[in-house]
This record gives structure tokens, C-alpha cells and sequence, in this order.
């Protein structure tokens, strides 16, 4: 075991002694326990081939090293081993396969590490690390870290980490994880600056812990295409204020309590196992959905009809449900429509039912129900003059209409009784 009896009256640089064949052998490998703690003359640090493990607090608190090489031999990085060494920027962690607890933790000034490698990072591991993963070329405006074996990640593993530009403003940090992957902590990412989480790969993944990523700046997350995720645990996108858009996997249980809270969504979807992303509210129709999950999502449209799985203040604060004008339309007019053609998808009006609208214009029942509803980008005014849609009438043909006024049939059975080819289609346009 080294320590630093003997180091005391050194210069800056500290070079541990090669170790010989017989420690080798022995397994004195190690660096002990405290060996160097608050070693303020300490500036540099060379660990030669050979060791193994750096042991807990071995090197805490020595606020001046500044540069620590690593040798390829070395994997485990034991808790509080570089705790608060404020000064320290370069490291090599290429061959680091485990980051103990709080083994970085306020390493302020730490540009980068090599995530390739790492299979375990602890609690706290770089716990405000703030310039981590900082620009590496002047033009640089995002990096990209991949995680390519890693298995775990523990609570609060870069709670308030990851750097800022030139001007103050945070870097945009990209993630991507290997197929590994086993579980996030809690907290694990909250507030930081990540933009985009790729967890396509991760068919392993069973738990992302709760307020993951609450605070953060993400922008977009893959959910895995295996998924085993069956839960969205409290708080997860809490206060996302830069994400919009959340496409769920289709096998996905439950949201939990204000999942996404005070986020700024306003499209929810769905995710196959290809990967191809949809935006469709049908998704959530098998899940529950627990208190408060979108509350305040000011964006997001409240659902018009309320699954008796989801609790009643699921969507408080959202915005109100639109009003079914596209259910079960029953007014109809008469009209020849002759070659005209849809605003919307430019088909001609014979391809497919068409509807008026209020305003006088007219289109394909299906694309004006899409742009009502928001399946494509919502929006309650007309596509053409921006007027306010408040009714929809069904056109027919002259004899179509004919056959509808001369019979005392309920309106859902007169729809059925049309030949095929003009059947109308009904207000979720379940058969497009």
C-alpha cells in the first residue's frame, strides 16, 4: 500500500514508484485508503502500470492537482477518491470500468471523461461537476457522450453537471447508451443541460428512477424499441421546459404521479419496435395515469373524452378539450363537387367523404379532422380563412341526400346503409 509519508517534501509532481513483479502477484495493487488526502502541494499525478484501484478518499481534497494519468491496468475509481479537488481538468478514464460514490463530486473545474468503457457509475459520482463535458473546439455547440457499457447509473450521478458556453448559457450535451443499461437513479440528470437522451438500444432497461431528469434542458428522448419499461416514475420530466414532444412505447403501464408537470408538451405519441414515431393520443387509452401527470402542461390539449384509468387531476392546467364537432355528424348538404380537390392533401374530393366546414370551405372529412384535433398539428380554425370552426356538415350527392331526408332511421344506421364506396367515416376515422 502507498502513502504519503514519504512524499511530504516533494516538488508538484508526484510519481508513484513502479511496482514489481513480487506486489503484482501478491495483489498490491491498490492505492490505500486516504493515502493522499488534502495533499495541497500535489499538482500532477503519475500512476504507473500495474495498479488497480484507487481506494476511497485516496486522493480527496488535494485542492491544487491539477492533471491525473491513469495507467490502462487500473479500473475501479473508489468513493470520494477526487472529491473536491477543485483544480483537477484532465483525467484518463479510458480503461475505468467503476466510478465509486462521490468519486468526482465538486470537481468544478473536470472538462472530460471517457464514458466508453464505464460499466458502474455511483451515487453522486460527479455530483456538480459543472464543467464537465465542456466545448472541445472553439465552434463547438453540443457534444455527444456514448455510454456503451455501462449497466448502472446511480442516484444523482450528474445532478447539476455538464458545462456552460463562453457566454454562460449551457453547453447541449447528447447521450447515447449501449444495450447494457440497467437502471438510472433518481435524480440522476436533474438539472442539468442534456438535449437528447437516445435509450433505443438499452433492452435491458427496467427502471428509470424518479426526477430523472427534472430541470433539465432535454429536448428529446428514445425510449428503448425492446421495452421493458413498464413505469414513468413521479416527477420524471418535471419542469422540462425545452420538451415538446414525448412519443411513449406502446407497451408502456403507467404514468406516474406529475410525470411531466409543468413540461412544455403539447404532442404525445407513439413509438413501434422499428423505432417510427406517430403522434397519437391513443397510446395512453391502456394506461394509467396518475395524479397531476401533465398538470400545468399549458400546450397540451386535454383528451375530449377521460379514461376511467386516469385520475381526475391528471390534466389540470391543461388546455380544454376540444369540442367533438367531428363526432357523429348528422347535418348534410347537397353540393357537386365535380374535379375540386382537398386544400389539405391536394386528392380530389371523390377519393374520400368530404366535409364543409361553418366557414363555407370544404375538405376531406379525415384531413379536416386530423388538422382539428391535432393527430397532425392542432389547430381549431379553418386551414384556408383562419375562421373559427364551430359546425361540420357532411356533403352528399343530390340522391345520396335524397335517401337520407325519406327515412326515420337513426343517423348512425342511414351512414351504413350507404354502398361501400361512400360510407362516411366516423369521428376517430378508425378504419384510416
Amino acid at each position: 500500500m502507498i502513502t504519503a509519508s514519504s512524499y511530504s517534501d516533494m516538488p508538484h509532481i508526484l510519481k508513484l514508484p513502479e511496482l514489481t513483479a513480487a506486489q503484482i502477484a501478491a495483489g498490491e495493487t491498490e492505492i490505500k485508503r486516504y493515502a493522499f488526502e488534502v495533499s495541497l502541494w500535489l499538482h500532477e499525478l503519475i500512476i504507473p502500470e500495474g495498479y488497480t484501484r484507487i481506494n476511497m478518499g485516496a486522493f480527496r481534497n488535494a485542492r491544487s492537482l491539477r492533471k491525473c494519468t491513469l495507467p490502462t491496468t487500473l479500473k475501479h475509481i473508489g468513493e470520494r477518491a477526487f472529491e473536491m479537488c477543485g483544480k483537477l481538468n484532465d483525467i484518463n478514464t479510458e480503461s475505468v470500468e467503476t466510478i465509486g460514490t462521490q468519486a468526482f463530486k465538486d470537481c468544478t473545474q473536470l472538462k472530460d471523461i471517457n464514458t466508453l468503457g464505464l460499466q458502474y457509475i455511483g451515487v453522486q459520482a460527479f455530483v456538480n461537476c459543472s464543467s464537465l463535458f465542456g466545448r472541445t473546439a472553439p465552434d463547438e455547440n453540443a457534444t455527444t457522450k456514448y455510454f456503451r457499457d455501462i449497466q448502472t447509473i446511480g442516484k444523482q450521478a450528474f445532478h447539476r453537471a455538464f458545462s456552460k458556453d463562453d457566454e454562460g448559457d449551457p453547453m447541449a450535451v447528447n447521450l447515447d447508451f449501449g444495450r447494457l443499461l440497467q437502471s438510472i437513479g433518481r435524480e440522476a440528470f436533474a438539472h442539468s443541460n442534456i438535449v437528447n437522451v437516445d435509450l433505443g438500444s438499452c433492452s435491458r432497461l427496467t427502471t428509470i428512477g424518479i426526477q430523472c431528469f427534472r430541470d433539465s434542458t432535454l429536448v428529446k428522448i428514445k425510449f428503448p424499441l425492446a421495452n421493458k419499461l413498464k413505469v414513468l416514475r413521479d416527477r420524471l420530466f418535471y419542469r422540462c421546459f425545452e420538451l415538446t414532444e414525448i412519443y411513449l412505447p406502446s407497451n408502456l403501464r403507467k404514468i406516474s404521479a406529475y410525470t411531466f408537470a409543468m413540461s412544455s408538451i403539447n404532442v404525445v405519441g407513439r413509438q413501434d419496435i422499428f423505432g417510427s414515431q406517430s403522434a397519437d393520443l391513443q397510446v395512453m387509452n391502456t394506461m394509467v395515469i396518475c395524479k397531476g401527470a401533465f398538470a400545468n402542461c399549458t400546450e397540451f390539449r386535454t383528451p375530449t373524452t377521460m379514461n376511467s384509468q386516469w385520475h381526475a387531476t391528471a390534466f389540470n392546467g391543461c388546455k380544454s378539450a376540444l369540442i367533438p364537432l367531428f363526432d357523429n355528424p348528422n347535418v348534410f348538404v347537397e353540393m357537386n363537387l365535380n374535379d375540386a380537390e382537398c386544400s389539405i392533401c391536394y386528392d380530389k374530393f371523390s377519393v374520400q367523404p368530404t366535409c364543409q366546414l361553418g366557414c363555407g370551405h370544404l375538405f376531406h372529412q379525415h384531413c379536416a379532422h386530423k388538422w382539428y384535433s391535432g393527430l397532425l398539428l392542432e389547430n381549431q380554425t379553418c386551414p384556408l380563412c383562419r375562421g373559427v370552426i364551430t359546425s361540420v356538415a357532411i356533403v352528399l350527392p343530390q340522391e345520396k341526400r335524397q335517401a337520407v331526408e325519406h327515412t326515420d332511421e337513426p343517423v348512425a344506421k342511414r351512414q351504413r346503409t350507404l354502398p361501400q364506396n361512400e360510407a362516411l367515416i366516423t369521428s376517430h376515422f378508425a378504419a384510416q
